[in-house]
């Protein structure tokens, strides 16, 4: 090894045990050796085994600042002049030793030194996730709100998608053992004894039976027993007053629309907010995720819808409604059926903002909208408690709740051969795709506030009130039955992969349960 060689890995192993980059400034290596000359002096040590270790590093630290204010970052540069050629070569650097660095600058306070180090390893490896992490940290402190953003929904997006390679490997590894299981050969396997204990006694069903047992199958009578609830709670957040959210198709992200015009994106699994959307200035009224959750849609009680691209946190288009939005929903196709106080539901295209089609429900405001199962059937209702089955082209049909107590019903359109509506005086019927009443489920409640029905349309979850109710609707048990929220409880949810429930209060308090 030649002298050059040996005085570059000297520079790169002195550079190394300050924290700092191979070609460091004289007034770097001057203020890295005095910041870890503080942490490491011995005088700070009372404890003889870590007095101990303090002296031998701050023996290396002493030795590091003395060479390299002789030979600085210089050395690491190879220069061999022939011919008046010059070649320069430099010692490569990890992703991983990129980021170690950067982070010591951020200790230090170096933002500047910090984002160029991070950005070169995120270079070298583009799915490094805790560079993005920490880069948005430091962007935070320098107040590129912008940046930070962009990093933080890309640390989002590169962790979920190492969760999914992770439980995928996992699928994988149990269906390689059962087909194991199934292909080996047991001939030669010795076998357990069949037990000859006798049979588990079968249960009678009691001459007792609730009303359901032996209602007709039209009807379903949930009873009203206090059942202890087994459903843990995993998050309490707490958010803006009279705010509304929507769960993304993957179960991971939920946005939080706030009546100031905020979105914020929480992360359903370890409860923490990690963006914020700023571009509404009127109430968010209506928010809802296209089905592969790259785009967030929303909307405002001024008109104003906005398409938001989530893995970059950047607002793509805004389309200008000539009526304030009240509800919206996403065809498969990727259009935005969205209504008005006018009266009036609306048909844009996502891609261009393009209004396709605008039909009249009434003249009164429309308040919910919903999508069959299969996308070809709109259903809405307004003020005036009338609901309304549209066909593809959104065609008024003749279809009509009439007489309705109180309040207007909220419709849920989740069953593969229809849709439920409910009303606050306790009336849930599920209706088909062509208007007809197919059952009523008797909930024996006048002041049910909102539904929500579980993916696998086995389960509903009943809020009324503080209290929440959660029905096995085909068994006509129930589940549970718990006070939710201290306040009045607002909106109503699953996440679409049905392991969470997520109920949110009048005055922004949030809760989210593990569903079991």
């Amino acid at each position: 090894m030649g002298n050059h060689d040996r005085t570059t890995n000297l520079t790169y192993s002195h550079s190394q045990t300050l924290a700092l980059p191979i070609d460091a400034s004289p007034a770097q290596i001057k203020e890295a050796y005095r910041s870890l000359a503080k942490i490491w002096h011995p005088d700070r040590y009372r404890d003889s085994p870590q007095k101990q270790q303090a002296e031998e590093k701050f023996k290396q630290i002493n030795l590091a600042y003395e060479y390299l204010k002789v030979h600085g970052g210089k050395d690491s540069v190879n220069t061999a002049t022939s011919d008046n050629v010059t070649t320069v070569r430099r010692i490569r650097k990890t992703p991983v030793e990129f980021f170690e660095s950067a982070v010591a600058h951020t200790l230090n306070r170096r933002y500047t030194e910090a984002i160029a180090d991070f950005n070169q390893a995120i270079k070298l490896n583009p799915e490094y996730t805790e560079a993005f992490a920490q880069r948005a940290t430091v962007h935070a402190r320098l107040g590129n709100e912008d940046k930070a953003l962009h990093d933080r929904v890309r640390a989002e997006l590169l962790t979920e998608r190492a969760e999914r390679a992770a439980r995928k490997a996992k699928l994988d590894q149990e269906v390689t053992a059962t087909r194991d299981y199934h292909t080996k050969d047991w001939t030669n396997v010795p076998r357990k004894p069949v037990s000859t204990a006798e049979p588990l006694p079968v249960t009678v069903p009691s001459q007792n039976a609730p009303p359901h047992a032996t209602a007709p199958s039209s009807e379903i009578y949930l009873p009203t027993a206090i059942v202890e609830n087994t459903w843990p709670l995993l998050h309490e957040l707490t958010t803006a007053p009279n705010s509304i959210f929507a769960i993304g198709n993957r179960g991971k992200t939920l946005a939080n629309g706030h009546p100031n015009g905020e979105i914020s994106l929480w992360n359903l699994h370890n409860g923490k907010c990690f963006g914020q959307l700023n571009q509404h200035q009127a109430v968010i009224t209506a928010i809802d995720f296209t089905r592969d959750d790259n785009l967030l849609i929303s909307a405002d009680d001024a008109g104003c819808i906005g398409i938001w691209h989530l893995p970059t946190a950047s607002l793509l288009r805004v389309i200008t409604q000539p009526s304030p939005v009240t509800a919206l929903v996403i065809t498969p196709e990727y259009e935005i059926l969205s209504a008005g106080k006018n009266g009036r539901i609306y048909h844009w295209q996502i891609q261009t903002g393009k209004l396709q089609f605008s039909p009249v429900h009434g003249t009164m405001p429309i308040t919910q909208l919903a999508l069959s199962a299969d996308g070809q059937s709109l259903v809405s209702t307004g003020l005036d408690q009338v609901v309304k089955l549209w066909d593809r082209p959104f065609h008024s049909s003749k279809l009509q709740f009439q007489g309705l107590q109180a309040n207007t019903p909220e419709i849920i359109s989740q069953f593969p051969e229809g849709w439920l509506t409910v009303n606050v005086m306790g009336a849930i019927e599920q209706w088909s795709n062509q208007g007809k009443r197919l059952k009523g489920i008797h909930s024996h409640s006048q002041s049910i506030r909102t539904i929500a029905l579980h993916p696998d349309r086995q389960v509903l979850a009943i809020a009324i009130d503080r209290q929440v109710r959660i029905w096995h609707l085909n068994e006509g048990t129930m589940i549970a039955d718990f006070p939710a929220l201290s306040k009045s409880i607002a909106q109503l949810g699953f996440s679409r992969d049905g392991s969470k429930l997520i109920a949110i209060d009048t005055t922004g308090i949030m809760r989210i349960w593990q569903a079991s």
